[in-house]
């Protein structure tokens, strides 16, 4: 019952048959955009913008998954065993910076690190998901928004981890 992280081309593959997520051991997280999330939903992507919530949280729901739809304020909704579905839940960190090639392979870095320390998959897309978008902050206010990529959001994960340990206001 290993848990399971799947993002890119694990979605883009999931997208031709996504009840195969009922057949699974294990818990799962999907880290879609907008796009992707379309394509293993069979929506447009302009459905997925205009519900993103309701979407979001009935994909969990079917799926029994923990979901992080990714984009402004990324949402993660997922299963709490003994809670049922909890969310979704709208993250305060982060900007379009995060927009930028290789930030999601971060993103799904940091989830899938924090589940194999023992973290359920819930509260590691939780805390994944913030500590990303306050790394990618910290990132926009030394490079701008414009002008950051991945390795800037990876090497200002340091600062947000102890940010968030000291209980330090973000910035």
């Amino acid at each position: 019952r290993s848990p399971m992280l799947i993002d890119a081309d694990g979605l883009n593959a999931l997208a031709r048959q996504p009840d195969t997520l009922l057949e699974a051991a294990g818990p799962r997280v999907l880290t879609p955009h907008p796009g992707e999330m379309a394509r293993i939903t069979g929506m447009k992507v302009s459905q997925v913008l205009e519900a993103r919530e309701q979407v979001a949280a009935a994909f969990a729901g079917r799926y029994s998954c923990t979901l992080v739809l990714k984009g402004h304020n990324t949402l993660v909704v997922g299963p709490e065993p003994g809670r049922g579905l909890r969310g979704p839940f709208i993250n305060t960190t982060g900007n379009s910076g995060l927009a930028s090639g290789g930030t999601g392979d971060v993103l799904s870095g940091l989830i899938g690190g924090l589940m194999a320390q023992g973290m359920g998959p819930l509260d590691a897309a939780l805390l994944g998901v913030y500590v990303h978008g306050l790394a990618g902050d910290l990132a926009a206010a030394a490079k701008t928004q414009r002008a950051m990529i991945a390795s800037d959001v990876i090497n200002a994960l340091p600062d947000a981890w102890r940010l968030l340990e000291q209980d330090t206001p973000a910035p």
